[in-house]
């Protein structure tokens, strides 16, 4: 039993699951902080709306993940590697603490001035002359979610370190 929970497989596993997990973190805050303009939430919309976000949380993990997913279950020797392991786990890193943490944490932000989800369409913003002014004034003004970011994007690194590791190790 212990050996499989160190197993390829078992790790993907963990590390899909804790991104449910911070999906899930994200969309507390978003209502916590939009929730003057949402309104409260009756029970018997929960489940409609929770069953919505598991199928949105699916299509964005799937998105921001595939190539990591792909990677990770790659057939070949040199993924017990710890070059591979390492550059492994850094990919998904940085890959969820902007496609997961850092983009729910500003479509907080986003909902509140235009009533709307941030979509794909709202990346042609990122060609407006003032875009890099904007962010930083927005999260000047939002100041207490960069902590809430940073704790989410620890909470990925953590929660990735591989299970059943000699103590003090840093095996991921």
């Amino acid at each position: 039993m212990r050996s499989w929970l160190r197993s390829n497989v078992a790790m993907l596993l963990r590390r899909i699951a804790l991104l449910y997990f911070v999906q899930f973190l994200c969309r507390i805050v978003f209502y916590l902080y939009n929730r003057s303009l949402i309104g409260p939430i009756a029970v018997g919309e929960l489940p409609s709306l929770l069953r919505g976000a598991l199928l949105f949380d699916t299509a964005s993990i799937v998105y921001a993940d595939l190539l990591f997913v792909v990677l990770s279950l790659l057939p070949f020797r040199f993924r017990e590697h710890g070059w591979y392991r390492r550059m492994l786990f850094w990919y998904y890193a940085a890959v969820n603490s902007l496609l997961i943490v850092a983009v729910n944490l500003a479509d907080c932000v986003y909902f509140r001035y235009t009533q709307k989800r941030f979509t794909s369409d709202e990346i042609f913003f990122a060609e407006n002359g003032n875009s890099l002014q904007l962010i930083l004034k927005f999260a000047a003004e939002n100041w207490y979610l960069l902590p809430v970011g940073g704790a989410l994007v620890w909470l990925l690194v953590r929660g990735t370190v591989r299970p059943c590791a000699a103590p003090g190790s840093t095996t991921r």
